[in-house]
C-alpha cells in the first residue's frame, strides 16, 4: 500500500487549482480536462508491502523499500 498525491505539473510547479477543476459533475468536462491537463500519481511512502505492515517502521526504512520497489 502506498501513500502519495495526485498532481498536475505546470510551468511553475504543482498546480493544485488546476487539479480541483476536475472535480466537476459533468463527465464530459472531466474527460476533456483530463486530456488537456494530464495528472500523475506521486508515491512518497510505503505503508505495507506484501503481508508486512510498515506503519510503525521508521520513515527512512519505508522510503528505502519504496525506492527498491520502483
Amino acid at each position: 500500500m502506498l501513500d502519495g498525491e495526485v498532481v498536475i505539473m505546470g510551468a511553475k510547479g504543482l498546480e493544485f487549482e488546476t487539479l480541483q477543476l476536475r472535480l466537476h459533475p459533468a463527465e464530459s468536462r472531466v474527460k476533456m480536462l483530463s486530456q488537456q491537463t494530464p495528472a500523475a500519481f506521486v508515491a512518497f511512502d510505503m505503508l505495507s508491502e506484501g503481508g508486512d505492515d510498515l506503519m510503525k517502521t521508521p520513515f527512512g526504512e519505508r522510503r528505502a523499500r519504496l525506492e527498491r520497489a520502483f
